[in-house]
């Protein structure tokens, strides 16, 4: 039909119609189960509910990705590299954190539907623009992304516990996005942390357990999953950050001041 064909082309444009259809179709079947005399005896509570699980399983969101980072697959996308999701395309380091979410390497995301760029004020960001794609994602695996702001992984033999929330590095070392080897991970993806520096956390170092971070490698195992405090400030040498301090810390925002 007709607006089946509009919303593949431009889910933007014409998905609102779609969800309508559907959303028609759902309440058309459940009133027609209403006079099922071998169905169950149904009610309007339970068709409203029905009804609002659908919403909710229809509802999507909208994000900018880098085509380029990305192995595309029918329903999914598979990070090639660590790489972010954005609400708009500009380029990822001109994007405050809070604005776009990190998505480690080799992951496959879900994703109700995959467009180009047409929104005109977005073409005009950068000459890469056209290379981005428009994805939507269903709510919950947004969720899952934002809550893994703040989230690093750390090497603990280089680290000793200061106490419950605070943790100290005996060697330089790293605070990194992903538990891959630091030399597999892009700059962006660390933090440099010189030896003896406190690093306070808002909860005790865990054992790593998302599944596609525990199948890395073998020493997966010797790695913890720690949430900071507040952000990390750090200072750029060549292409890496080092990390002064944390959000909250006058010296460390003097230090990054300078």
């Amino acid at each position: 039909q007709t607006w089946a064909r509009d919303a593949e082309a431009d889910f933007a444009k014409f998905g609102s119609e779609l969800e309508l259809h559907l959303a028609y179709a759902a309440l058309d079947e459940a009133l027609k189960q209403l006079g099922e005399p071998d169905m169950p005896a149904a009610t309007w509570e339970n068709t409203l509910m029905d009804l609002e699980t659908l919403e909710s399983t229809l509802r999507s969101e909208m994000r900018y990705v880098y085509g380029p980072d990305w192995e595309m697959k029918p329903g999914k996308l598979v990070s090639k590299k660590g790489t972010w999701l954005k609400g708009t395309a500009q380029f990822s380091w001109e994007v405050p954190e809070a604005r776009k979410l990190y998505m480690p390497s080799g992951v496959v995301m879900p994703v109700a539907q995959i467009a180009r760029v047409i929104d005109p004020a977005e073409l005009q960001r950068h000459e890469w623009v056209r290379q981005h794609l428009r994805v939507w994602l269903k709510p919950a695996i947004v969720k899952s992304l934002e809550n893994r702001r703040g989230v690093w992984f750390i090497y603990k033999p280089h680290w000793e516990d200061r106490d419950h929330l605070s943790i100290v590095p005996v060697a330089d070392t790293w605070l990194k996005r992903s538990t891959q080897m630091s030399g597999d991970l892009q700059a962006f993806e660390l933090v440099y942390v010189p030896k003896g520096l406190v690093v306070r956390l808002a909860q005790a170092p865990a054992v790593v357990e998302e599944e596609w971070e525990r199948q890395r490698h073998a020493h997966v195992h010797l790695h913890r999953r720690v949430v900071l405090a507040s952000p990390p400030v750090t200072i750029k040498q060549d292409q890496f950050e080092i990390f002064v301090g944390q959000s909250g810390d006058a010296t460390a925002a003097a230090l990054a001041a300078h």
